[in-house]
């Protein structure tokens, strides 16, 4: 009796240890390992995982073991291409900061933080993001909370994407957009951050609609509540390079009938910041 009570005991525990996650790095020459869809070899690649990257998988019986991507993608990676990361702890020093995503390199572990704000636009974005030297415990950048932000880990850069609410056609209806890749980029021992690479992808309007956005800003007066359209038109008109856009847009109360204050009037400074981003480089905006 007690030699199958032990037996059960040990079936049990294997099983809990077994089903934990874990967390792990891949070991292959190739510098990636891909995950598929279901688990065999012939099945669908539905993500690569690259040298230095953590991943979230877990122990079974079988020969493929279910992996979870930090960006939440699920597929299936051979066992012997995965090699168990053994620190168990948080990387983040900040009770109220959750760990989204690892990278190991160069003896160095790379851990990005965030606040989670999933509310927004049913993506995951984060109200403020913090970059660690995690074994040093040293902060390397961090982005303002409040403003929302996401992350990407493409080619062994990770970049983090900053949003705001902008106009995305010619009918400006405002949608929740990336405006700004900061782009944290690791080679070999360095770290270099480039800041404000342009990103908002405006829309571009005839010479006839230019005329006549402009006729329609200085023909009419503006409520608060109308302010925000105002501002939006007078951004993108500006960013298409009229003259008299750029004068009205940045001058607006001088030049239009407008109410701007309180979170009016930060939107109109919100906008102001898209514009000196996008017109410092121009030729290199990011098209998604």
């Amino acid at each position: 009796m007690k030699t199958i009570i032990l037996i059960i005991s040990f079936i049990l525990t294997f099983l809990i240890v077994s089903g934990q996650e874990r967390k792990g790095f891949i070991v292959d020459p190739d510098g990636y390992s891909n995950v598929r869809e279901a688990a065999d070899g012939k099945s669908s690649i539905v993500t690569k995982i690259l040298d230095g990257e953590i991943f979230k998988y877990k122990v079974n019986e079988s020969s493929w073991y279910p992996v979870e991507t930090y960006n939440g993608i699920h597929g299936f990676m051979h066992k012997s291409r995965i090699k168990e990361f053994k620190i168990n702890r948080n990387f983040c020093f900040n009770e109220n900061l959750d760990e989204i995503f690892l990278f190991r390199k160069n003896q160095k572990i790379i851990s990005v933080c965030g606040i989670p704000a999933n509310e927004i636009e049913q993506f995951k974005a984060y109200s403020g993001l913090v970059v660690y030297d995690a074994l040093n415990k040293r902060k390397l950048q961090e982005f303002r909370e409040g403003s929302y932000q996401s992350f990407e880990f493409n080619n062994g850069d990770i970049l983090i994407y900053e949003y705001k609410f902008l106009p995305i056609n010619n009918d400006f209806e405002g949608k929740f957009v990336p405006y700004v890749i900061h782009k944290v980029l690791y080679a070999g021992e360095r770290l270099i951050i480039v800041k404000n690479a342009p990103y908002y992808d405006f829309p571009i309007l005839s010479q006839q609609e230019i005329t006549e956005h402009i006729e329609y800003l200085k023909s009419r007066k503006f409520t608060f509540v109308e302010s925000y359209k105002a501002v939006q038109i007078a951004l993108v008109v500006a960013l298409n390079g009229s003259i008299e856009g750029e004068k009205i847009f940045l001058n607006i109360l001088q030049e239009i009938d407008i109410q701007l204050d309180g979170e009016y009037y930060e939107n109109y400074h919100k906008a102001l910041e898209v514009y000196q981003i996008n017109k410092k480089q121009p030729l290199t905006r990011y098209q998604k």
